[in-house]
C-alpha cells in the first residue's frame, strides 16, 4: 500500500450556465488523481431544500445558493467529513460559510464578479430589484469578504482579474488567471478540407437565443449572398420565422456525439452574443479548426484573436457581422488559416488537463500552507 499523502478536497460548483461542463471536467480529471480524496457538492439552480422555496431565498439566488451550500457543508461535517481545502466555482456559494472560511483554506474559480454580471442586467435573470439598495450594498460587502478570505482566486480571464482588484480590493498576489480548458482529445478533428459539392455550413450554438444573437444569425441566413449556405442553430428555442436554409436543433446536449458531429460538419462558427462572460462553445469551435465570429463582450477578446483565429465585432453591428461572414464564406484559405490558428491557440492556452492541474496545485498549496501554519502554532 502507498503511504503517499491524500488531500481531502471539497469541490462545490453552481450548476448553471456553462458551469455544468466545468463540473464534469473536474470530476473526470480529479477522480483519476490518486493523491486526492474528493467530495463533490454541486449546487443546483433550483435546489430541493424547503427553505430554498420560500422568501427571501426563493427570490434571490445569492441568498438561496449560499444558504443551501451552508446547509450541505454543515451536514457533511456533522457526518465526519473533514477537508484540507475547498474549491468553490462561484463566489456566492461560500457567502454564509463564515466559520468554515476561517478554518478551511479556500480557492475560488470564477468567470465573472457580481459587478461585471450586473453590467449585463437585462440579459440575465435578475435577483431582487436594485431598489433593495441596502441588500445590494450588504451583498457587495459580503462578496468582498469572500474574495479576501480566499487563499487564492483563480479567475478565467484578465477581465475578471481587473474587477477583483478594482471592485473588491482582492490582493493581486492572491490572484492567478487560469482559463477554463477544453478536452483536446474529445474536441479534435482534422483541419477542414474543401468540398465544393456540398453547401458551406455555418454553426451557431446558444441556449439563450436572443442573448446569444441568434436573431442576427437567422436574418443573415435570409440574405441573398448566403442563400447557398446551410445554417445549423443549436438553441433552446428560436422564436421567429426561419429561412429554408436554417435547421434548428433543440435537443442537442453539450459534449454529445450529435453536438460534436455538428462541429465536425461546420465550416464557420458564429456567436454574435450580446452578453457573455466566457464562451465554452467558442473554445470548442476553435479546437475543431473553425474560424469564429463573435462580439467584444466579457472576456471574448481573450479567447478569439481578432483577425487571426476569427473576427470580433461590436455588439448588434449587423453590417460588420454580415461583412465578416461573407469574407469567410468566400475564402477557403482564410477559413483554413483561421481554423489552424484557433486550434493552436486552444492547445497553448486552453488545454483542459494543463489548466485543471494548475488549479489543483493551488488547492494543494493552500492546504500545505494551512498545515504548516498549524504545525508552527502547535
Amino acid at each position: 500500500m502507498s503511504n503517499k499523502k491524500k488531500y481531502r478536497f471539497l469541490f462545490s460548483v453552481a450548476m448553471f450556465s456553462g458551469n455544468a461542463t466545468y463540473y464534469k471536467n473536474l470530476v473526470d480529471l480529479v477522480s483519476a488523481m490518486e493523491d486526492i480524496d474528493p467530495t463533490w457538492l454541486p449546487i443546483e439552480w433550483s435546489p430541493p431544500e424547503w427553505f430554498a422555496r420560500i422568501p427571501p431565498a426563493s427570490l434571490n439566488w445569492s441568498i438561496k445558493g449560499g444558504l443551501v451550500t451552508h446547509s450541505r457543508v454543515q451536514a457533511l461535517e456533522r457526518s465526519g467529513r473533514r477537508f484540507d481545502a475547498a474549491l468553490f466555482h462561484h463566489q456566492l456559494l461560500p457567502l454564509w460559510l463564515f466559520d468554515f472560511r476561517k478554518r478551511v483554506p479556500m480557492v475560488i474559480t470564477t468567470d465573472a464578479t457580481p459587478v461585471l454580471h450586473d453590467n449585463y442586467g437585462k440579459w440575465y435573470e435578475k435577483r431582487m430589484s436594485l431598489k433593495y439598495s441596502l441588500l445590494s450594498s450588504a451583498k457587495r460587502s459580503m462578496t468582498r469578504a469572500v474574495f479576501q478570505d480566499a487563499h487564492y482566486v483563480l479567475p478565467f480571464s484578465d477581465w475578471v482579474k481587473r474587477s477583483l482588484i478594482d471592485d473588491y480590493q482582492t490582493p493581486a498576489e492572491h490572484i492567478e488567471v487560469i482559463p477554463p480548458g477544453i478536452n483536446l482529445s474529445v474536441w479534435n478533428n482534422a483541419a477542414k478540407s474543401s468540398d465544393s459539392q456540398r453547401p458551406l455550413r455555418v454553426l451557431f450554438v446558444g441556449g439563450h437565443f436572443m442573448r446569444k444573437g441568434g436573431d442576427m444569425v437567422v436574418r443573415a441566413a435570409g440574405r441573398k449572398e448566403f442563400s447557398n449556405c446551410q445554417f445549423d442553430i443549436v438553441t433552446q428555442d428560436a422564436p421567429m420565422a426561419l429561412p429554408e436554409n436554417v435547421r434548428i436543433h433543440t435537443h442537442v446536449t453539450a459534449n454529445s456525439k450529435e453536438m460534436i458531429d455538428l462541429y465536425n460538419a461546420a465550416d464557420v462558427f458564429v456567436l454574435p452574443t450580446r452578453a457573455d462572460f466566457h464562451s465554452w462553445v467558442s473554445l470548442e469551435a476553435m479546437a475543431m479548426h473553425l474560424p469564429v465570429i463573435t462580439t467584444n463582450v466579457g472576456a471574448m477578446s481573450e479567447i478569439v484573436d481578432d483577425g487571426a483565429s476569427g473576427f470580433i465585432i461590436p455588439v448588434d453591428d449587423e453590417d460588420a457581422f454580415t461583412d465578416r461572414l461573407h469574407r469567410l464564406v468566400e475564402s477557403e484559405p482564410m477559413r483554413a488559416r483561421f481554423g489552424q490558428c484557433g486550434r493552436n491557440r486552444v492547445e497553448h492556452k486552453f488545454d483542459l488537463h494543463v489548466n485543471i492541474e494548475k488549479t489543483i496545485q493551488y488547492l494543494k498549496r493552500a492546504a500545505d500552507k494551512k498545515q504548516s501554519a498549524t504545525s508552527v502554532h502547535h
